[in-house]
């Protein structure tokens, strides 16, 4: 079996959300890796939306959803990222979505300066 990149399996991730939320009629703005070349060498680098975010959702008569996708295991570091930044209004809804292993993604939104979990919709 081949093994996949964590950074493919991330952007797979990624875009598994972005088709969930199309669907629901959400238009999708997704973050895209930059290319960077050094001696030669190509790289990638995160490009995420204020260094923490991977999709903006927007919806008429809905909130600004700033979503970021990781694992359950990396959630805590992801919640740490998000409340370094104190600019989130009353008309943002913060996401995190969480992957985990053989089941349905956990959503957690930022609520009152903390992250709850909230109903897969």
């Amino acid at each position: 079996m081949k093994k996949i990149k964590t950074k493919k399996k991330g952007e797979k991730y990624v875009n598994k959300i972005k088709t969930q939320l199309e669907e629901l009629g959400w238009v999708i703005c997704k973050a895209y890796p930059s290319f960077m070349r050094f001696n030669n060498k190509f790289f990638t680098k995160s490009n995420d939306f204020f260094g923490c975010i991977d999709i903006i959702a927007k919806k008429k008569g809905y909130p600004t959803r700033w979503i970021q996708a990781t694992t359950i295991a990396n959630k805590s570091t992801k919640e740490k990222e998000i409340l370094q930044n104190d600019f989130w209004g009353n008309r943002d809804q913060v996401e995190i979505w969480c992957k985990v292993p053989r089941k349905e993604s956990r959503i957690f939104r930022l609520c009152g300066g903390k992250f709850e979990e909230v109903e897969v919709s």
